[in-house]
């Protein structure tokens, strides 16, 4: 069996998507998820963005949306 976090953190890696958060740390990104680490529990996915730049994304932030593309 897979830890759940590993799973969702795994199935991102490879495809498209948009990030979209509305919280204090606004996010609007849209990119290829790269690889992914595990840092106090949470999942931070490397995104290389559309515009050639590497973003790091945390799953904790708390209104935050995402699309596949």
């Amino acid at each position: 069996m897979t830890p759940i976090k590993t799973y969702l953190a795994d199935y991102l890696v490879g495809k498209r998507f948009h990030f979209k958060c509305d919280c204090a740390m606004k996010i609007d990104v849209v990119g290829t998820v790269e690889s992914w680490s595990m840092y106090q529990g949470e999942i931070i996915w490397d995104v290389f963005t559309d515009k050639g730049k590497y973003v790091r994304i945390g799953s904790n932030h708390p209104n935050m949306n995402i699309e596949e593309l």
